[in-house]
């Protein structure tokens, strides 16, 4: 297209810087959000060598040094908060852990009576010891504390504690703990002939205790 000496610059060239302008834009912002995804990804995806995640920077043509040094900047930004996100999310976890091992220490453990007043003392009559509710268990080294009282003189049952399994593939850890925590498969059943602490062993089992702290 050829332009009157008087036009400078013509329609045509601001057509062509225009069209470019648009063109690196829209490249720009594809490669920024397919830089976010690749760094939102799990931790292992983030541990990828540097080629692959760096291959946004190719896509700053011309030698433009102000692209490739914002989109390093939005890397290194989106990176870190990665990082901090997954750290606070491992510290929660750790709190939970500790806060439950608190519990579980200060915890008093063993057999009880599980009274009943107004109507069951429990929620499941197969599995009266996990299920006893707090109030119902006898006050500690109280007269209903005891075998011989709880059931004729305090409406109870008395649970003198469970045989419990380790979980598969936690062999290792605490079989009580986990056994009381996890669920009913954990525990022998009430009526079982592995119930008792004569048995318990034979069973491949440990035997362990309730809670027995009542919460008034």
């Amino acid at each position: 297209v050829t332009c009157p000496q008087r036009y400078t610059p013509c329609r045509s060239d601001f057509l062509s810087i225009s069209f470019g302008m648009v063109a690196r834009t829209a490249l720009s912002l594809a490669t920024a959000v397919a830089l976010l995804g690749s760094l939102l990804l799990p931790t292992s995806r983030a541990a990828l060598d540097d080629e692959e995640v760096l291959t946004a920077d190719d896509a700053c043509t011309d030698g433009s040094e102000q692209c490739e040094l914002s989109l390093r900047q939005l890397r290194g930004e989106l990176r870190a908060a990665a990082v901090s996100a997954h750290t606070a999310s491992n510290s929660d976890d750790s709190s939970q852990g500790e806060e439950d091992t608190e519990e579980w220490d200060d915890a008093v453990y063993g057999p009880f009576c599980c009274q009943s007043g107004g109507g069951q003392g429990y929620s499941d009559p197969t599995d009266i010891g996990a299920t006893c509710y707090p109030t119902a268990k006898a006050e500690l080294d109280g007269y209903c504390d005891a075998p011989r009282t709880c059931a004729n003189d305090c409406n109870g049952t008395w649970v003198a504690g469970f045989c419990g399994f380790a979980a598969e593939g936690k062999e290792g850890s605490d079989v009580c703990k986990t056994a009381l925590k996890g669920p009913k498969s954990l525990r022998a059943a009430q009526d079982s002939p592995c119930a008792t602490t004569a048995a318990c062993g034979g069973c491949n089992g440990t035997w362990c205790h309730y809670k027995k702290s009542p919460n008034w």
